[in-house]
C-alpha cells in the first residue's frame, strides 16, 4: 500500500505536512499520519480482506482533533472592545530560540513544522509569512534574534483583556513571569506600565512627541481565525512530534484548569471563538540605546472571552469568564489582618466596594488606583479594624476626617 493511497483519505489538496486545507476534518500531525498508516498497513498484511475506506472511517475519530467536535469553522466578524484600555500589565516574557515567532488557533493548523527557510522563500515585509493559501494556518513573524521578548497586556476597568503586545524591539532582562513587586504571601501587587501603554498603542499623541516618540505607524497583517477557544503565541510548535492524543493529553496536564491558564514561556490564551485583527505597531524611541532600529510591536487586537486575574498565590492567571480574585478570596476567608491589593483583584477598577469584605484588615496597600467620590470614604469606614491605609502609586481622594492613618508612597 502506498503512502499516497492512504493520505489521500484525509487531504483535500494531498499536502503532507498540512491540517490547514482541511475544513471538516482537524489533520496535520505527521504523527498522525505516521501511526494511523503503521496502523492500516499492519491490518492489511493480516487482513485479506482490508478496506481502507473502512479502515479510515473507523479510526479517525480518534485523530486530527475531531475530538473537539468541530465540524467546520464559523468565524465571527472582529467585535469591538466596548470599553478602552485602563490598565496596562506586563504579563511574562516570550521564549524564542529559533528567530521566529508563531500564532495561531492552538488546536489547528499550528501543529506543521515550520522551517526557517520557508519563511525567507515565503514571507514578505516586515518578514511575516501571511496568508499563503492557507485559511485556518498560522502566522509567523520572524527575523529576530533569539531570546525573551515582553508581553503586555491590556485590560479595561473590568480587567477584561482588550489587547495584546508583544515587544520585539531587543531581548529584555525581565524575569520570565511577572510575579508582582511585592512578596506573594501577603500579596503581590502589580504596577500598571503606563509609558508603555502610551508609547506602544494608538493615540496618545501629545505623550509621544513629549517622550521623543515618532514616526509611528500601525499596519494590519492579519485575521487571526480562532475555532478552538485558544490563542497560542509561541516560537516553534511544542507539540509538533506528537499524536493528537499524546497533545491533548499534555495540554491537560500542563493546564488541568481549561478555563483559568497560568503563565507559561509559550503562552496559550483563552478566547471565545472568531476572528481577532493583528496589526504591527513600529515607531522611532529617539531615548533608545540603538537609534537606528525601529521599535516593532505586534498587537491582537479586540480580545473577546479573557479576563486577567489572580491565582490563590497572587499569581497572573487568563480566565475564560468574569470571576472574583482568588487570592482576595483566599485573604478574606483566613481573616487577614495585613495585605495588599491592586486594580488585578477587583473586578472593576473604578469601585472599591468589593474591599468592604476585608473586615478583618488593620493596615492595607493599595496599589493603581485613582480617583475619588464619596462612596470612597463610605467603602472604607465599614472597615471598623483599619488603622493604616498605604496608596502605592495611587491618586485616590478620600476627603478627610478619616478614622485611620493614609500614607501616599511611590516605587518610580
Amino acid at each position: 500500500m502506498e503512502n499516497e493511497e492512504f493520505i489521500k483519505y484525509f487531504n483535500k489538496k494531498d499536502n503532507f505536512v498540512s491540517s490547514s486545507y482541511d475544513d471538516e476534518l482537524e489533520l496535520g500531525f505527521p504523527q498522525d499520519v505516521a501511526e494511523l498508516y503503521n496502523k492500516a498497513k499492519k491490518e492489511k498484511d493480516e487482513n485479506k480482506n482490508f478496506n481502507l475506506k473502512k479502515f479510515f472511517d473507523q479510526n479517525k475519530k480518534d485523530y486530527f482533533f475531531n475530538f473537539l467536535k468541530t465540524k467546520k469553522y464559523k468565524y465571527k466578524k472582529p467585535i469591538k472592545s466596548k470599553n478602552p484600555i485602563y490598565n496596562f500589565y506586563y504579563y511574562g516574557g516570550l521564549a524564542v530560540d529559533c528567530g521566529t515567532v508563531t500564532i495561531a488557533d492552538f488546536f489547528r493548523g499550528f501543529h506543521n513544522i515550520i522551517y526557517f527557510d520557508e519563511f525567507l522563500k515565503l514571507s514578505k515585509e516586515y518578514y511575516l509569512k501571511k496568508d499563503l493559501n492557507r485559511e485556518n494556518g498560522f502566522h509567523s513573524y520572524t527575523s529576530i534574534g533569539d531570546g525573551l521578548y515582553p508581553i503586555f497586556i491590556g485590560v479595561d476597568k473590568f480587567n477584561k483583556v482588550n489587547k495584546i503586545f508583544i515587544d520585539f524591539y531587543t531581548s529584555c532582562y525581565f524575569e520570565y513571569e511577572n510575579r508582582g513587586a511585592l512578596p506573594p504571601s501577603k500579596g503581590s501587587i502589580f504596577n500598571s506600565n503606563f509609558w508603555e501603554m502610551q508609547a506602544y498603542d494608538v493615540g496618545y499623541e501629545n505623550f509621544k512627541k513629549k517622550n521623543g516618540i515618532s514616526n509611528f505607524k500601525r499596519e494590519k497583517i492579519f485575521e487571526l481565525k480562532i475555532n478552538s477557544n485558544y490563542i497560542s503565541v509561541s516560537d516553534s510548535n511544542r507539540y509538533r512530534f506528537e499524536t493528537t492524543k499524546e497533545v491533548y493529553k499534555k495540554f491537560t496536564d500542563d493546564f488541568p484548569e481549561k478555563d483559568s491558564l497560568n503563565y507559561s514561556v509559550h503562552p496559550i490564551i483563552p478566547v471565545d471563538n472568531g476572528s481577532y485583527s493583528v496589526y504591527l505597531h513600529t515607531f522611532k524611541d529617539q531615548k533608545a540605546d540603538d537609534l537606528s532600529k525601529d521599535r516593532k510591536i505586534l498587537v491582537i487586537e479586540d480580545i473577546q472571552g479573557c479576563f486577567l486575574n489572580k491565582d490563590i498565590k497572587g499569581r497572573l492567571i487568563f480566565q475564560r469568564k468574569m470571576q472574583k480574585s482568588r487570592f482576595l478570596k483566599k485573604i478574606i476567608s483566613e481573616k487577614e489582618t495585613i495585605t495588599k491589593i491592586d486594580a488585578i483583584d477587583l473586578r472593576e477598577s473604578k469601585k472599591l466596594s468589593e474591599l468592604e469584605s476585608l473586615k478583618d484588615i488593620k493596615i492595607l496597600t493599595l496599589c493603581n488606583f485613582f480617583g475619588g467620590s464619596k462612596n470612597f470614604s463610605k467603602n472604607f469606614n465599614k472597615l471598623k479594624n483599619l488603622k493604616r491605609l498605604y496608596l502605592l502609586n495611587s491618586g485616590l481622594y478620600l476627603g478627610k476626617n478619616n478614622k485611620f492613618e493614609i500614607i501616599n508612597k511611590s516605587t518610580k
